[in-house]
């Protein structure tokens, strides 16, 4: 056998185990690694390959014991990165009235969103902040990111966010109907923090706010 002979079979036996493996069935795989697996996350079932899996009911646990159910997530692994040592992975997620889709990079200190956009219904967070459920604040908000990255636990350390918030209702506040339309536009400053501004958008707000916002890291 030649050398050239040699690196074709090398080829075709790395390809056949490559197409192997990409058609594991995602299920199987997890269950392999479920005493490995976070037990702040769950799931009611999950369906594909593991390079292409899709959750259903997933219910993601915050520190205080707080919780976001996303009815249904559709990821979509790279390989060639993930051979290079970074997980770069497609999401869709769709819950009612909530649609969220974008491109993640997840290295090992840090992460990276270079897309990002979605459309939600405010009262879907309410898991995630008491503030949110007791306040009863809900609105239909759009958002869009561009380039946003950073270390794991903090805020971004650069990249934009665009978010529009309609018929934004607070009801601790004791008005009838929504407060109005409103945009926020946040950027990063480098390592000390996050600042943007907020404006009214619609011209029959009953609240008109704007100014400035920063969010200390």
């Amino acid at each position: 056998m030649t050398s050239r002979q040699a690196r074709l079979l090398v080829a075709g036996l790395a390809v056949f185990l490559i197409s192997l493996i990409i058609q594991v069935p995602a299920d199987r795989l997890l269950y392999l690694f479920r005493d490995n697996l976070p037990a702040t996350i769950s799931w009611q079932s999950v369906s594909g390959t593991v390079f292409t899996p899709s959750f259903h009911n997933l219910v993601i646990y915050t520190t205080d014991n707080n919780r976001l159910l996303i009815e249904s997530a559709d990821l979509h692994v790279s390989l060639l990165p993930l051979m290079l040592g970074r997980l770069k992975l497609q999401f869709n997620l769709t819950s009612p009235d909530s649609h969220v889709s974008g491109v993640a990079i997840v290295r090992r200190h840090d992460w990276e969103i270079p897309e990002l956009e979605g459309r939600l219904a405010l009262r879907t967070l309410s898991g995630l902040s008491p503030w949110l459920e007791t306040s009863g604040a809900d609105a239909l908000v759009s958002f869009s990111g561009n380039k946003l990255a950073g270390e794991f636990q903090r805020l971004p350390a650069s990249g934009e966010l665009k978010l529009m918030l309609e018929d934004l209702q607070i009801k601790m506040l004791g008005t009838e109907g929504p407060l109005g339309d409103y945009s926020l536009q946040l950027q990063t400053i480098d390592e000390a923090g996050v600042s943007g501004s907020v404006d009214t958008a619609s011209a029959d707000a009953r609240l008109k706010i704007q100014g400035r916002l920063v969010l200390d890291p």
